[in-house]
C-alpha cells in the first residue's frame, strides 16, 4: 500500500509540474507578445505568406501589406471581395499591384486579382461629411507597426 501511495504521489507531482510549465510558457509567448507587438505581427504575416506560399508563387522582394476582413457585408459590393468571410486575409503587394484574399479557418486562397491602388480622394456625403473609401474601415491592418493589447 506505502509503494502505491508513492507512485501516485509521484505521478501527481509530475502531472502538476508539467502544467506549471505549459502556463509558464504560455505567460512567457504572452509576454513577449505584449512587449514587442512589432514581432507578433512579424510572426503573423510570415505565417500566414508561409500557408499561402504552398498555392502560389509569391513576390519574393516585397514586403506585403496584411489586413484582416471585419465586417465582410460592406465589402459585397466590391467584386474582388463577393466571396469574403469575416476573418478573412487580404495580402496585398504594392509593388507588384497584387492582391490576395485568404480564408485561414479553410486553409484557401478566395481570390486573386491585381491590385489598383488610387489616391482615396473624398467623396461628399449629403449630410456634408466627407467620407473616405469604405475598405480601409472594414480591413483591420496587421503590419508590423500594428498595436497588440492595449
Amino acid at each position: 500500500m506505502k509503494k502505491y501511495l508513492i507512485t501516485v504521489f509521484i505521478i501527481v507531482v509530475l502531472a502538476l509540474g508539467g502544467v506549471a510549465y505549459y502556463f509558464y510558457n504560455q505567460y512567457q509567448n504572452l509576454n513577449t507578445i505584449i512587449n514587442n507587438p512589432n514581432k507578433a505581427a512579424q510572426e503573423d504575416i510570415n505565417q500566414t505568406l508561409t500557408k499561402i506560399g504552398k498555392f502560389m508563387l509569391l513576390p519574393a522582394k516585397e514586403q506585403p501589406t496584411l489586413a484582416t476582413v471585419v465586417d465582410a457585408s460592406k465589402l459585397k459590393t466590391q467584386p474582388f471581395f463577393a466571396n469574403a468571410k469575416n476573418g478573412d486575409r487580404v495580402i496585398l503587394y504594392v509593388n507588384s499591384k497584387l492582391a490576395i484574399l485568404y480564408r485561414p479557418s479553410e486553409n484557401k486562397i478566395i481570390n486573386v486579382g491585381p491590385l489598383s491602388i488610387q489616391n482615396p480622394s473624398p467623396t461628399p456625403t449629403p449630410s456634408g461629411k466627407v467620407e473616405l473609401s469604405p475598405t480601409k474601415a472594414l480591413l483591420k491592418e496587421a503590419t508590423p507597426t500594428a498595436k497588440v493589447g492595449k
